[in-house]
């Protein structure tokens, strides 16, 4: 039995006391992970289990409690976890927020935009009116998958990754968007199916043997825990599979800035105001840039952004 630990606090360069809580896949983590996690205290949604000795600690804060102090943190950035959450879940999880900030600290908060991909959406209807091409029909089917994809698919990834994969010729996605997310799968950098773990390293019998015996046992105690961690890591795994639907990469409900802000107000919060990626209010931001491809100067992903204190 692998027993879920608190996570240890990590204050930034600053002095402040940060929290992020994410849910972005790979290519974000191995873009931003060496920020926030050296930088912010992270939590990860996630229904699995957390590997040992891990850098991030999973947690899902949908449904429990944040593992921290009332008034602990200076600001809490909620990065594109708010879609993934049932409507009843979305109030209690913004009181948690408000609840662990201190006076004055403030929540930054990004979710896909519905009013901006809608409006993608119309436009590319319109363009098909004006020439109806086979590359134009993609380019509706792409922006109706934006959309509902998420909300609605069966498998990993589902029609937005296999339009990505795709070698037809007159298959659309947006790169100027979604290029940061979807560009190291269409080049081959990054497997959607490949399991990125820490690896335990086995200790050959010539190093133990120049080990003295407390090492060997809290080598061994580290042995064990990996391989209670593989057989649990397994089952968990095996039963998100076959019930994909129940997995966290499936969206439950989409939002716009004047629903997000109506959420924001109604769990307490003041000062609520938009944001764009390259700005805000949090100390030092500029320095973390956790919104900013590293590919170029655009958003890693299109957002609506908005910023509030308590």
């Amino acid at each position: 039995m692998i027993v879920r630990k608190r996570p240890k606090m990590v204050y930034a360069s600053n002095g402040q006391c940060l929290l992020h809580l994410w849910r972005e896949g790979l290519n974000y983590s191995q873009e931003k992970s060496h920020i926030f996690q050296s930088q912010f205290n992270s939590l990860r949604y996630s229904d699995l289990l957390n590997f040992p000795d891990s850098t991030y600690f999973r947690y899902d804060f949908a449904s429990k409690p944040l593992p921290y102090n009332d008034n602990q943190m200076d600001a809490v950035y909620a990065n594109h976890i708010l879609e993934h959450f049932l409507p009843h879940q979305i109030h209690p999880f913004l009181k948690e927020v408000f609840r662990v900030l201190k006076p004055g600290g403030i929540l930054r908060i990004s979710t896909p935009d519905f009013e901006i991909l809608s409006n993608k959406y119309l436009d590319a209807v319109e363009k098909y009116r004006e020439n109806p091409s086979e590359l134009n029909l993609n380019k509706i089917k792409w922006y109706i998958y934006v959309i509902i994809d998420q909300l609605v698919r069966e498998n990993p990834g589902g029609n937005m990754l296999s339009t990505v994969m795709s070698d037809d010729p007159n298959a659309f996605y947006d790169d100027e968007l979604y290029g940061n997310i979807f560009r190291p799968f269409k080049t081959g950098n990054l497997d959607y199916h490949s399991i990125h773990s820490p690896k335990h390293e086995v200790q050959p019998l010539s190093k133990l043997q120049k080990l003295n015996p407390l090492n060997i046992i809290r080598l061994s105690i580290k042995k064990w825990k990996w391989h209670q961690y593989a057989k649990r890591d397994k089952e968990v795994t095996d039963r998100t599979n076959k019930n994909f639907r129940t997995s966290i990469e499936i969206e439950r409900f989409l939002h716009d800035r004047i629903t997000l802000y109506q959420h924001l107000k109604e769990a307490g919060f003041k000062d609520i105001a938009p944001m764009d990626y390259r700005e805000s209010r949090i100390k030092d931001w500029q320095s973390y840039n956790l919104d900013i491809s590293d590919i170029s100067d655009t958003p890693i992903e299109p957002s609506a952004l908005l910023e509030c204190s308590k």
